[in-house]
């Protein structure tokens, strides 16, 4: 249902001489309403930022004439109301007067054919006289009915009545029964008064059944009465106590939105989380249920004005973002840029660290808006890709090659391990100078294999220098002579050069540390067991250390300067 058929329902109710039965209607028009302007502020909310739709771009000509018509109605229903109470009290004093009358008669009128008269007309304007006061009904229906019943018990004309009618009003009062019980299941609670009302009516005016049943069937009807008494007492009860927690939920939703709107907000990403809160607290508004009372109005203003302060302050923010998305766009620009032209570098540990740190930089940036952020992630994600696409394939093909190169020294491994070493000395050291100048050659291999394949080829050089009769420092010196060979065939001799400066001199200042302490430890051996092996043990570690640092200093004098 839209608002002008809203509108044009409750223009016929409001206009109604009577809108007595017509209250459930206008009620459940205005809860739809209700509902209408609580979707169209969900979609307010939901759909606003930068380029949030504002209020006034919002029609407000069918809520203009309809809340005028909302409050003529509920004018109409306190007028009614009032009506109502008055037309109930002064049923209440016919009643009460009737019931006076019918007890009179009861007790002193000995005129069959004339009590008989007087009780039908009471009995005709029982049932012609309106509502009384729910909360009185129960106890003078219950005083009626008693004196109805004790006139039909107390005058013998149970035997003038047919079997038929006896028969007839049996049935008629277990259906009145039926019907009662059925109330128990009826969930709205206005029909539920309705039909007892009905009901008990009903039940007066059905004449007397078979007296052996009677007290059974009497038990029936007022044990069941009692209980859809008690349905209606437990739902105003369960009601009351429900508003009132809708109530103090509603108080702390709005103390919430208070505190939200109170938080300061200096970015789009918690605009975007505390927008999302603010929506689940108007759904939860909305799921704590619905109550006509002044607080609950009350409350709800103040909730409304909060959500809507809020809504503005996002919006303003987002207007006032739009320089700072300006300078982040250009600023990201110039990040993508960058990236575009590390594509082409064959630096690849340099390319990977810049553009790493151009990751961060991006991170680091401010949003550059809805519009641009996306497209300039997309762009700058791109060369990122393509960067780590070709650094992929570039190793690839050197594991390729590292591959190939491994298997190439593992055979050369095998020709050193089946040489046999010829009588010229000179011309055997010539041959493995020969294969240790192909092995640093053939180039680089897994590193994980790297250790291994070196093990295996130096182990298989030491056999041969060994069967030459070469001293452990003359192996040192070859071995170092053709490491020298690899690092000046490698791509960076410079900084491997370097690095194998750092890592003699490494090496020089571990060995002098272990003399030191070697020297400090001899003078705790001298006083002990054993000291002179002791001793011997320490000074023999010591001299070790100290021809390796003799070697370490030739070497690194050996070694060629540094490449710029």
């Amino acid at each position: 249902m839209n608002k002008p058929e809203i509108k044009k329902q409750l223009e016929e109710i409001v206009n109604k001489e009577d809108i007595q039965d017509f209250i459930d209607d206008g009620k459940q028009l205005i809860k739809t309403y209700q509902n209408l302007l609580d979707e169209e502020e969900s979609v307010k909310n939901e759909t606003q930022d930068d380029e949030t739709l504002h209020d006034e771009e919002i029609s407000t000509h069918d809520d203009d004439e309809i809340t005028p018509l909302i409050e003529k109605f509920k004018s109409r229903m306190i007028e009614l109301e009032k009506s109502i109470q008055q037309k109930e009290k002064k049923n209440l004093e016919i009643k009460q007067g009737l019931i006076s009358r019918l007890r009179n008669l009861i007790q002193h009128e000995e005129n069959i054919g004339a009590l008989f008269a007087e009780i039908k007309e009471i009995q005709e304007s029982w049932k012609d006289t309106g509502n009384i006061p729910r909360k009185i009904a129960q106890q003078i229906n219950q005083e009626y009915h008693n004196l109805i019943e004790q006139f039909f018990y107390n005058i013998n004309i149970y035997k003038e009545l047919k079997e038929n009618d006896l028969k007839k009003n049996y049935s008629l009062k277990n259906q009145v029964v039926h019907k009662m019980k059925e109330l128990l299941d009826q969930e709205r609670i206005s029909v539920v008064q309705d039909r007892l009302r009905n009901l008990q009516n009903e039940w007066a005016e059905i004449g007397p059944t078979y007296q052996e049943n009677w007290e059974k069937l009497k038990n029936e009807f007022y044990t069941t009465q009692n209980e859809v008494y008690e349905k209606i007492r437990v739902f105003y009860e369960e009601r009351k106590v429900q508003q009132a927690k809708s109530i103090e939920l509603k108080k702390e939703l709005l103390q919430k939105a208070i505190e939200l709107k109170s938080k300061e907000i200096k970015d789009m990403k918690t605009w975007d989380s505390v927008t999302k809160e603010f929506v689940q607290l108007q759904n939860d508004w909305k799921s704590a249920g619905h109550s006509n009372s002044k607080e609950n109005k009350t409350l709800w203003v103040e909730f409304r004005s909060v959500c809507n302060d809020f809504f503005d302050q996002k919006s303003a923010f987002f207007k006032s973002q739009n320089k700072v998305y300006k300078k982040n766009e250009g600023l990201k620009l110039e990040l993508i840029e960058k990236a575009k032209k590390l594509i082409d570098t064959e630096n690849f540990k340099m390319g990977t660290k810049e553009i790493i740190e151009l990751q961060k930089k991006w991170k680091q940036l401010g949003h550059a808006g809805r519009h641009s952020e996306h497209k300039l992630w997309k762009k700058f994600k791109a060369a990122g890709d393509e960067f780590f696409e070709k650094k992929e394939s570039f190793f690839k093909e050197k594991d390729a090659a590292q591959s190939n190169h491994l298997q190439l020294k593992e055979k050369l491994i095998e020709e050193i391990t089946g040489y046999k070493l010829k009588d010229n000395r000179e011309e055997s050291s010539k041959d493995l100078k020969e294969f240790s100048n192909r092995f640093s050659q053939i180039g680089d291999v897994p590193f994980s294999k790297k250790d291994k394949i070196n093990k295996s080829f130096r182990s298989a050089m030491n056999e041969h220098y060994s069967n030459l009769g070469l001293s452990n420092h003359e192996k040192d010196r070859l071995f170092f002579e053709t490491r020298i060979d690899q690092i000046l065939s490698s791509q960076n001799p410079g900084k491997l050069i370097r690095d194998e400066k750092d890592r003699i001199r490494k090496k020089i200042n571990g060995l002098t540390s272990e003399i030191n302490q070697y020297e400090n430890n001899l003078g705790f051996f001298k006083n002990s067991k054993g000291a002179e092996a002791l001793l011997g043990e320490v000074n023999a570690k010591i001299e070790k250390a100290k021809d390796q640092i003799t070697n370490l200093k030739n070497q690194l004098k050996s070694l060629p300067k540094e490449e710029a």
